[in-house]
Order: C-alpha cells, then sequence, then structure tokens
C-alpha cells in the first residue's frame, strides 16, 4: 500500500494509519509529507502519530524511514510526534526504535490525547501512571500534575496491577514515553533543590518555555541550588548555552548556583560547548557525582540554615556582631 491518504484529526491530533507498512508506503508518506506539512501547520496541531493499530505488516526499514520523518516534524513544527495504538508485544521494539530521539510513545490514541492537552483536567479526575523506567514515571507523572490531573504514581508492575484492580482511576496510563513532549521543561523540588529535566532539543525556544519570573520569586526566597538534568537532550545550540549563561548570571548576586548533570559533549554543537566550558556553572557527568560533591552539598544545605537563622529572630548583621563578641 504505497498511497498515504489523508490524516484522521482527533481535536487537535493528526493520525495517519495503513494496513502495511512496506517501503513503498513509507517513501510516500516522506513525499507527501512535504505538502501536508503547511497545512498541519496551519491547523496549529499539537501533535502527529502514526498509529498502528490497523497495521498488519511492518517491514523494519520502513518503520525506520517513519521515525526519522516524525523526528524531523517533531524539530520543524514544535509538536508532539510518534507512535500510538500499538500491542504489548510490538512496545519493547518501539522502545528501541525512539530511544534517544524527540519520539513519543502512546499505548493508545486515548492516552496521547491526554498528553498533549486534547482531554483537559475536570474535577474528581485521577490517573494511574506506570512505568518501569523511575525517571519516565517521574516525568509523566509530573506533566500530568502540571495540567491539573490527580496523579496516582505505581512503583513497581505488582503496585500497578493491585491498584487497578481495588479502585477505579478515569485515565490508565502504562508501556507509554511522553518523549520531547513539546519539549516540556518539568521541575521537581526536593530538599532545598530545583531539578529541572529538560529533554529533546534545546535551542532558542527555551527562553519561552522557562519561566524566568518564577525563577526569581525562587532565588529571592533564598533557594540556591538549580539543577538542570540533561541526559536525554538530544541537542543544544548556541543558543541554549547562552540562555543557560544568562540564568547563570542572574543567580550571581543571590550566591546561587546553577549546575548542569548529564552533558554529553557529542549533542552540543562546538560553540556552544565552548562557551558553557567557560563559565562557573558546575558541571557534572552524573546525579551521583553532584551529590557527592562536598562544594554543592554545603551549597544546598545553606537555605537551611538562612531559615534557621530567621526563626530564631537572628539576622546576618546580628550573626556578625556576635562572632565578633
Amino acid at each position: 500500500m504505497g498511497v498515504v491518504t489523508k490524516p484522521e484529526i482527533h481535536k487537535d491530533l493528526a493520525i495517519y494509519r495503513t494496513e502495511a507498512l512496506t517501503a513503498d508506503f513509507a517513501n510516500a508518506f516522506v513525499e507527501n509529507m512535504e505538502r501536508h506539512r503547511s497545512i498541519l501547520r496551519g491547523l496549529n496541531m499539537r501533535g502527529i502519530l502514526f498509529s498502528l493499530k490497523e497495521c498488519s505488516r511492518i517491514e523494519p526499514d520502513a518503520l525506520e524511514k517513519i521515525r526519522i520523518r516524525l523526528d524531523q516534524l517533531h524539530r520543524e513544527l514544535r509538536v508532539t510526534t510518534g507512535f500510538c495504538d500499538y500491542s504489548s508485544k510490538q512496545y519493547p521494539t518501539l522502545q528501541q526504535l525512539v530511544k534517544n530521539s524527540s519520539l513519543a510513545l502512546f499505548r493508545t490514541l486515548s492516552i496521547g490525547m491526554l498528553a498533549v492537552g486534547s482531554i483537559p483536567a475536570r474535577s474528581g479526575d485521577s490517573v494511574l501512571v506506570f512505568s518501569e523506567d523511575v525517571e519516565e514515571n517521574n516525568l509523566i507523572s509530573s506533566a500530568l500534575i502540571n495540567r491539573g490531573f490527580f496523579v496516582v504514581k505505581a512503583n513497581s508492575a505488582q503496585d500497578f496491577k493491585t491498584r487497578k484492580s481495588h479502585h477505579h482511576f478515569s485515565h490508565v496510563i502504562v508501556q507509554s514515553m511522553f518523549g520531547g513532549l513539546h519539549d516540556e521543561i518539568t521541575v521537581q523540588y526536593r530538599q532545598n533543590i530545583f531539578f529541572y529535566t529538560v529533554r529533546g532539543m534545546i535551542d532558542e525556544s527555551i527562553y519561552q518555555r522557562f519561566s524566568v519570573a518564577e525563577f526569581e520569586v525562587r532565588l529571592n526566597k533564598g533557594f540556591k541550588v538549580f539543577v538542570f538534568e540533561l541526559s536525554r537532550m538530544s541537542t543544544m545550540d548556541i543558543k541554549a548555552a547562552s540562555f543557560f549563561m544568562e540564568v547563570d548570571k542572574v543567580c550571581r548576586p543571590h550566591d546561587a548556583r546553577i549546575c548542569l548533570v548529564g552533558l554529553r559533549e557529542e549533542r552540543v554543537y562546538s560553540n556552544a560547548l565552548r562557551l558553557l566550558e567557560q563559565s562557573e556553572m558546575w558541571i557534572y557527568d552524573s546525579m551521583t557525582e553532584m551529590l557527592e560533591d562536598p562544594d554543592f552539598i554545603q551549597l544546598s544545605q545553606s537555605r537551611q540554615h538562612q531559615k534557621t537563622l530567621a526563626s530564631s529572630g537572628l539576622t546576618k548583621n546580628m550573626v556578625s556582631k556576635l562572632d565578633r563578641l
């Protein structure tokens, strides 16, 4: 089947399908997407997905060609792209296919609609989430919490099975990867530290995706350490590196620090890498290395010290005078 029909439109998702994913179909998909792309851009789609629900035959080379084009569309249109409606048996293969890319995997179309925001949160809506990948489990949960859903995160396959059988959930998410979901920046707070997870391609759009105003509020409250987790980044250009430099500059009057973790040199443009290396940001290969760094430990604990002083009614000026006695 070499003819690519028009996509089905489900709210703000464009869905492509085929009964047989062959080389002829993949070539036609790539060729016709040049025309479809401008139309989809005009429709302001939130995502473009390829459904495998009706696909009885899949040629590996054709699947790879579809993957490459979807990855390109993600960068060109800044929308979520990936696969949906696959079987449990197909999931491991698809996991390997989209590894280190910005593509998403949605076990069902409804999960995809939930992920991109086509299904809004309603009062009382609950979502059960489980992924064997702990980081993916946290990412999915964080993205849905940010959209107003009440999320229950299962910590194991048995925990997922037990919760699903004993409770009713509005939505259940399993065997899914949210990939470069608009390349969102998710944030978590733990023990005086803000952890930002940045995925996919990092370019000048990070200026729109990162709330500087919110960041400055945290600085003014006395937080000292801000960690950017970059291990799932696909690329970083010079404009993104300049963004980190500017954020680091904002930290300086507050004696705060930016930490970059999991930065892979081969994914950073050479001019961007030189800029980062010239900075005074703390750069670590892994979370373990960072958490064991004495300087990091000392700075991360400094806000707790400030809170203790404030609760006792002592100011920095008073403490300095007491030190001289």
